[in-house]
C-alpha cells in the first residue's frame, strides 16, 4: 500500500512541477528518523524493588536529551501520601536497586508533576556525558517517588526508549525562484497531528530551531499545507543562503502530535524525488 500511495504522491507532484523550470526536493519521514529519542517509565508499586508496594498510585514519566542536558516531564496521582523526593536511580535492572543518579522537582502532594528541577543536583542541571546517554538509552536508570509512608519508594518504573509509531508520511516541494511550495500527506499516527514545521539546519542525526511553520489538521492522517501568517512556509521569501541550505539536505520536516510533542514523523529534505 505504502508504495502506491509514493507513486500517487509522485503523481501529484508531476502536476505540480510541470514547469520544470524549478528544483524538485522530497521527504519521506518516518518515526524512526525523530530525534532525540524519547524514553518512558510507567511508575506503580508492584515494581518497587526489593518489596512491591501495595498502592492505588500511579504515574508516568517521558525524558529525552537535548545537547548534553536531561529534560523530564511526568506526572503521578493517588499516592498513599505525600510525596517527599524523587529521583533517577542507576545503574540497575527492573529487578536490583542502585544510588541516585540525578533528582527530579515534585510537589509535597499525593497528585502532581514530576519536572527536571534547576537545584543542584537536579536532573535538570546535570551535564550527561556519551555513557550516561548509553546507559538512558540502554534501560539502566529507573525512576523512584518516595513518599511519607514509604521512605525507600512507593512508585518505581524503568526507563525505557519508546517504542516508535506506526505513523508514516511522504512530501513533495517546489524551490520556485526563492518561493517554496509542498505536496504531502501523513497517515497512521498515534494521536491527532497538532503542529508541522520546517527545521534546520540540522543533519539527520541532530536538531535544528524552526525555520518555518507547515499548517496540518488536527488529526491522525491529512496534508501538509504551506499556511498563511507569521513565520508560516507560505509568507517566506528564502535567500540565497538558505535556498542552498534546502538543495544540500539541511532542511527536514518534523510533525507533532498530541502524544508525542517532540515529534512522531520526521524526514530530512533531499534534492530529487520519491523515486531517486
Amino acid at each position: 500500500m505504502r508504495v502506491d500511495r509514493f507513486s500517487f504522491a509522485c503523481a501529484a507532484a508531476l502536476a505540480l512541477m510541470a514547469c520544470g523550470r524549478e528544483t524538485e526536493l522530497a521527504a519521506l519521514l518516518s518515526p524512526e528518523a525523530v530525534r532525540p529519542r524519547e524514553l518512558t517509565a510507567s511508575l506503580s508499586g508492584a515494581a518497587q524493588r526489593p518489596n512491591p508496594v501495595q498502592t492505588a498510585g500511579s504515574g508516568s514519566v517521558v525524558s529525552w536529551v537535548e545537547g548534553t542536558r536531561l529534560i523530564v516531564q511526568g506526572s503521578f496521582r493517588g499516592l498513599s501520601a505525600n510525596a517527599t523526593a524523587a529521583h533517577f536511580h542507576g545503574l540497575a535492572d527492573e529487578n536490583s536497586t542502585a544510588p541516585v543518579f540525578c533528582s527530579l522537582r515534585v510537589p509535597i502532594a499525593a497528585t502532581g508533576a514530576i519536572a527536571s528541577g534547576t537545584e543542584v543536583g537536579s536532573c535538570g542541571t546535570m551535564e550527561l556525558t556519551a555513557a550516561d546517554v548509553a546507559n538512558l538509552q540502554g534501560g539502566k536508570l529507573y525512576v523512584n517517588i518516595h513518599t511519607t509512608l514509604h521512605a525507600g519508594g512507593e512508585l518505581r518504573g524503568q526507563l525505557r526508549p519508546r517504542p516508535p509509531s506506526e505513523g508514516w508520511g511522504s512530501a513533495l516541494l517546489k524551490l520556485d525562484g526563492k518561493r517554496l511550495d509542498i505536496f504531502g500527506s501523513f497517515e497512521g499516527l498515534e494521536s491527532n497531528a497538532v503542529s508541522a514545521q520546517i527545521r534546520g539546519p540540522a543533519d539527520e542525526s541532530s536538531t535544528g530551531p524552526v525555520f518555518c511553520s507547515l499548517q496540518v489538521p488536527t488529526s491522525r492522517s491529512g496534508a501538509f499545507e504551506l499556511g498563511q501568517g507569521t513565520d508560516s512556509c507560505g509568507d517566506r521569501a528564502l535567500s540565497t543562503s538558505e535556498v542552498e541550505q534546502f538543495k544540500s539536505g539541511g532542511m527536514y520536516i518534523l510533525l507533532n502530535t498530541e502524544t508525542r510533542p517532540n515529534g512522531e514523523l520526521r524526514g530530512q529534505i533531499f534534492l530529487g524525488n520519491l523515486d531517486d
